[in-house]
């Protein structure tokens, strides 16, 4: 989005700052067992075979990816790309409890207690 209070809206295919867009496309993957193997047929979507896109606001969106992913299946598959990803994956996951938690306690409007 343009600057402003009425900026304007257009699509991006890349930006230097992604803070500056309103929200971000991006397609929804959903893991193969504990593989680090993903596909786009979820299953939201399996039954109609199509894919998933989610609109996040810029704030909420979270990269951090050592190595490109590997698209597979005309992009029906994604493979992380190293090691190092797939366990960033797995904490951010095994961690989610503690991130609704946190996310929780930040709509309070008194002080927050200390978290483990």
């Amino acid at each position: 989005r343009t600057g402003g209070l009425n900026g304007q809206h257009a699509a991006y295919e890349e930006t230097k700052n992604i803070a500056a867009n309103s929200y971000i496309s991006v397609q929804v993957f959903e893991q193969f067992e504990r593989l680090n193997l993903f596909t786009s047929l979820t299953d939201n979507t399996a039954r109609f075979h199509t894919q998933q896109f989610a609109f996040l606001p810029s704030l909420a969106f979270l990269s951090h990816l050592t190595a490109l992913p590997i698209l597979q299946d005309s992009g029906t598959k994604l493979q992380l790309g190293s090691d190092t990803d797939m366990l960033l994956y797995n904490r951010l996951k095994d961690s989610q409890p503690l991130l609704k938690e946190t996310m929780r306690l930040s709509r309070m409007k008194k002080p927050l207690p200390e978290l483990d």
